[in-house]
């Protein structure tokens, strides 16, 4: 673990975030006042002079708009006031503004802010010290280091295999091997190849070096330059023999040795080819990058490679002077974006996208809300009117939403109404009352009380008369109306005389 440390500039008193954010503020009070003006107010008013000529008020006329979608709605119930008044109607006002347009204004402007905060402040480069350069070049030579003591040690590992196997049985030198390739991650393969270079005993996995007769002596190799893997390995004689033993690297395990250094960190070879990446890469792509080609050359005439881009830090290292990893001609280069550092110029680039992408969401949501809610009813609202003020009455006007437009559409419905069956359909018992602000009250349920159950009256029993002989009906007397419960008994016995055939 190494631990650094270096000034923190602070930002200067110059407050680069207070201009956008005043330009913002002024783009947002104006929008709302433009908003309210061409927009709100407009469909207000037209509400208002809605309401009066469906509750009867028609010898005042309806308010024009110079907004083109609330003036197609004010014209179509000028003209039905006139027919339900008989009247010649007011002269049309020409619009000259969509209210489409004004939202659509609105949200470009926002559009226009995020962008130019985008490109400004969220594009500025932090200003690096030589400090933090420094530092950067010494991770990047501490990585080198690390590398160059990981390759020397697997070549100690094979040389003391190699020691200890002098005059061994094959078994027991397979198992050395094994135990080696299990131990160390560092290999991928370990195994003796014979003096045509031909495998004798492997341990680990299939080797990926092309048979051939390997170099005399001991030390470390890069086997090829193209193709799908990069093929690294020590080797070192077998005493006593013709025998070579051979352990074959493994190269992801060689890249993550080196991200300490920060950023992005490539093993490039005497060719500029790419040998090991931190992040993910082609075998043997070259480098492309002016800066690192740069920086790569003087590493590897011995010069000092570190450099500041607007962009990043860059430093390269020679992998070793001298030893048996000097034989590679290998370079460790790096890259560290300036934006992954924490100083306060990043913070505030950070802050400013993060500003410009929140106004950008606001500005394309405040357009589409204004056109789903208020334009396209508002249209709707305009085609209906047109059409019954042309004579075309026989559809009924739903209104969609318990809003301004809500009651627009049935205000157009009531005019409707009154131009099919009259002017009686007109008034306060068919007007909307109230306004949409206002609160709800909840009215008690009234419950009907059940009428009390009429007394039975109590009727005389006629006594039994013998049969005789049919005489005469005597006339019945005239009925009286009801009006007290003397004559209703009466009434009910002379019923019953008349029934009973007296």
């Amino acid at each position: 673990m190494a631990f650094s440390r270096f000034p923190v500039e602070a930002v200067p008193v110059r407050w680069p975030g207070l201009i956008p954010a005043a330009a913002l503020l002024a783009l947002a009070v104006a929008g709302f006042v433009l908003l309210r003006r061409t927009v709100v107010a407009p469909i207000r008013r037209l509400r208002t002079d809605a309401l009066a000529v469906a509750a009867g008020v028609l010898g005042k006329p309806v308010r024009q708009s110079r907004i083109r979608e609330v003036n197609r709605v004010t014209a179509a119930l000028e003209r039905s006031r006139s027919k339900l008044r008989r009247s010649k109607p007011e002269p049309k006002v020409r619009p000259f503004l969509s209210a489409q347009l004004v939202i659509a204004a609105v949200a470009v402007a926002l559009l226009g802010w995020s962008g130019a905060v985008a490109a400004t402040l969220g594009r500025q480069h932090a200003e690096v010290s030589p400090t933090m350069l420094s530092e950067h070049g010494v991770r990047v030579t501490r990585s080198a280091d690390t590398l160059r003591r990981s390759l020397a040690e697997g070549l100690t590992d094979l040389q003391s295999v190699a020691r200890l196997g002098k005059g061994k049985e094959p078994g027991q030198l397979r198992g050395m091997l094994e135990r080696l390739a299990s131990t160390e991650s560092r290999f991928r393969s370990v195994y003796v190849a014979n003096a045509q270079g031909a495998v004798q005993l492997l341990a680990g996995r299939e080797s990926l070096r092309d048979p051939g007769k390997l170099p005399d002596g001991e030390g470390l190799r890069q086997h090829n330059t193209s193709g799908r893997v990069p093929v690294v390995y020590a080797f070192t004689p077998l005493p006593d023999t013709k025998n070579v033993v051979v352990g074959e690297y493994d190269v992801p395990r060689m890249a993550e040795m080196l991200g300490s250094a920060g950023g992005r960190v490539r093993v490039v070879d005497e060719g500029k080819r790419t040998i090991a990446d931190t992040e993910g890469y082609l075998a043997f792509s070259p480098l492309s990058d002016a800066t690192l080609i740069r920086n790569v050359d003087a590493a590897q005439s011995g010069k000092a490679a570190r450099e500041t881009t607007p962009s990043a830090l860059v430093a390269a290292q020679r992998l070793a002077d001298k030893g048996s990893a000097a034989t590679l001609k290998w370079v460790i280069v790096a890259e560290q974006p300036i934006g992954s550092l924490g100083v306060a110029d990043n913070t505030v680039r950070s802050g400013a996208r993060v500003a410009a992408l929140l106004t950008a969401v606001v500005a394309l949501m405040l357009f589409a809300w204004h056109l789903l809610v208020v334009v396209r009813p508002l249209r709707r609202v305009g085609d209906e009117a047109r059409r019954i003020a042309a004579g075309n009455t026989g559809a009924v006007v739903y209104p969609q939403r318990q809003d301004e437009i809500g009651t627009i559409a049935s205000c157009v419905e009531i005019c409707r109404q009154a131009l099919t069956d009259g002017r009686d359909r007109l008034g306060e018992v068919r007007r909307p009352t109230g306004a949409a602000t206002d609160e709800t009250e909840l009215l008690q349920k009234i419950v009907d009380e059940p009428a009390p159950a009429p007394k039975p009256q109590s009727r005389p029993q006629p006594s039994p008369q013998p049969p005789r002989a049919a005489r005469p009906r005597p006339q019945t007397p005239p009925r009286l109306q009801a009006r007290t419960p003397e004559e209703k008994a009466k009434n009910d016995y002379l019923s019953w005389l008349d029934g009973a055939g007296v």
